[in-house]
């Protein structure tokens, strides 16, 4: 829409703004950049047992039972838990604190959902990821350890 002062501008509500209408083009950096699609492996990874690919803790995984495991050694896309663990079906609950989620992937983003429970206080948590930790801003992880490498 254009105004007899030639502006471009749109309507909204039955009243002139002066945004824009058409597509803008966004050169973004750092965290904000988008993630580059083209070398990033876009599979989600399920804890419990029903859904679980690519487990690599020795002796893999006992359903249903609490049990003391050992990372091992995860490649790209293999994760593994370290402590004491009972998995089920659907999610995996951390039986002793300073357990630990080891998940070695490629990506720019990790979104991990985790529920704290009644029995895990926010201090009991951390996060690293390659060894170390995320800046405040980027460490959104407050539940049990978790470890990305």
């Amino acid at each position: 829409m254009r105004d007899p002062s030639g502006r471009s501008g749109s309507s909204l509500g039955g009243r002139k703004t002066n945004l824009s209408t058409g597509v803008v083009a966004v050169n973004a950096s750092g965290a904000e950049a988008a993630a580059d699609m083209r070398t990033s492996n876009r599979r989600r990874l399920y804890i419990g047992y029903d859904r679980a690919e690519n487990f690599v803790s020795p002796g893999g995984s006992v359903h249903d039972f609490s049990h003391v495991y050992v990372a091992g050694m995860p490649r790209l896309n293999e994760w593994g838990l370290a402590g004491k663990w009972t998995i089920g079906g659907e999610h995996a609950v951390l039986d002793q604190k300073d357990g630990s989620i080891v998940y070695r992937f490629h990506a720019r983003d990790l979104h991990l959902v985790l529920d704290r429970g009644r029995t895990v206080s926010r201090s009991d948590s951390a996060s690293a990821i390659d060894g170390a930790h995320p800046a405040p801003a980027t460490a959104r992880m407050s539940m049990p350890t978790a470890r990305a490498s």
